[in-house]
């Protein structure tokens, strides 16, 4: 049985899921959503919860536990609860909102004898051998694994643009570019932020439908955005003042404005979290997220956990942003070697995005080295193998350097831009204009 997309209360009435329920729910709805479940009791009843094991321990901050459960941080607990116990009973609590299907039927009645008006769940055909079995309300359901999914937008991408500065809506619209990777806002923070209408009419715009993904830096804060506080780094010397949030390091010395952040604290997280609302509130498709590979810098001064950290971080971004729009896609940039280092990794993206794979690695318009380049392919093949659109972004102004890097990616079965590192202009190469 697979949950619906939209699910009512006792009383048929709609359930709004981002007001109304926790994250911990909305995470929970999203497994539903994505994998469906198995009936495996028949006490004949038509609710469904999340079930106590008393044994179970969660390895949460407190802080952690507040955000699943939607609490103010800093907000006191029960003493005599463990944490699992404090996540299940706030789960549970908005599950009792859902039920399995509503009648109409009377307290104590039989549910074999009622009536179903509408049901949450719907039972999903078989496409392989199938177990059939009868349930307490004599449905006959069939379980099994779901239908192949309908073919992914994500399969006609043929071209598209990264662009994050001097952004023109109309100028993109009139491209026949598949696919937009670009900023939230034209200034980068909430005043110059595109509206929902702004961003409909590019994803259905004159040059053709267009797939927008919004870009979001990850492993970095940058001190443009909504949540930057200038007394953070009121002296300007790259160094955390002692007011700074403890999530927050030292200045990328390549990136002025841009910092180095602790990535698996919970304060930071909760700022990803804030920002992935503003793309999910713009209408955008999915997240275009950068700084994968600041695991590298955490791995380097001794976090031996920095690979895991950094992929635990994406999966939760994914789950987050599908409580609310399940078809919300996840490209991260860069580090495709997580999804050989930890395999779960390609269930939780859509894609990947590379930079300098064959020019622009050691510098710009220098073609990338052929060791570096052979390395990129071995894990950009890897998501390629999986069903994954991979994107390569070469920077290159030379019109050899421009054609040879369409040509290499291309022959990769990978989907190629080049245009400059400052990203800030509509680049249609001569002879590689969207077809």
């Amino acid at each position: 049985m697979r949950l619906k997309q939209s699910i009512v209360d006792q009383e048929g009435d709609v359930i709004d899921e981002s007001s109304q329920l926790t994250p911990i729910a909305r995470m929970f709805l999203a497994a539903l959503r994505n994998y469906g479940a198995y009936a495996v009791d028949n006490a004949g009843g038509l609710i469904f919860y999340a079930e106590d094991i008393h044994t179970a321990d969660l390895s949460l901050s407190d802080e952690q536990v507040n955000a699943l459960i939607g609490a103010s941080p800093g907000a006191p607990f029960p003493g005599d609860e463990t944490r699992w116990q404090i996540v299940i009973e706030a789960l549970n609590q908005d599950l009792e909102l859902i039920p399995f299907a509503y009648g109409p039927w009377t307290k104590g009645q039989d549910p074999a004898t009622a009536t179903i008006t509408s049901a949450n769940f719907e039972v999903v055909e078989p496409f392989t051998h199938s177990v059939v079995i009868t349930h307490s309300i004599h449905l006959p359901l069939t379980l099994n694994a779901f239908p192949a999914p309908p073919s992914s937008p994500l399969l006609g991408v043929n071209d598209f643009l990264y662009q994050l500065q001097n952004l023109n809506l109309s100028a993109i619209g009139d491209s026949a570019y598949d696919l937009v990777v670009m900023d939230y806002s034209a200034q980068g923070d909430d005043e110059s932020a595109f509206s929902t209408a702004e961003i409909a009419t590019l994803q259905s715009s004159p040059g053709g439908d267009k797939i927008v993904l919004a870009y979001m830096s990850i492993g970095e804060a940058e001190d443009y955005r909504f949540y930057w506080d200038e007394g953070w780094d009121a002296n300007g010397d790259g160094q955390p003042a002692p007011c700074a949030p403890a999530w927050l390091d030292v200045e990328n010395p390549n990136w002025e404005g841009n910092y180095k952040v602790r990535y698996w604290d919970p304060g930071w997280q909760s700022i990803v979290f804030s920002y992935t609302d503003r793309l999910l509130d713009a209408g955008f498709d999915g997240a275009y997220l950068d700084i994968i590979d600041a695991y590298e810098y955490y791995a380097d001064q001794g976090r031996s956990s920095a690979a895991q950290d950094m992929v635990d971080l994406v999966a939760a971004i994914r789950a987050y942003a599908h409580a609310r729009d399940p078809d919300f896609y996840i490209f991260p940039q860069n580090a495709p070697e997580l999804a050989a280092l930890i395999t779960a990794y390609l269930g939780s993206v859509d894609g990947i995005g590379q930079e300098d794979i064959y020019y622009g690695y050691d510098d710009d318009d220098v073609m990338t080295p052929p060791t570096v380049t052979a390395e990129l392919e071995a894990s950009l093949d890897i998501f390629k193998d999986a069903g994954k659109l991979v994107l390569t972004v070469d920077y290159a102004t030379t019109q050899g350097h421009i054609d040879d890097a369409y040509s290499k990616s291309g022959a990769k079965g990978y989907v190629p831009f080049v245009t400059v590192r400052d990203l800030d202009q509509l680049t249609v190469n001569p002879g590689h204009e969207p077809d």
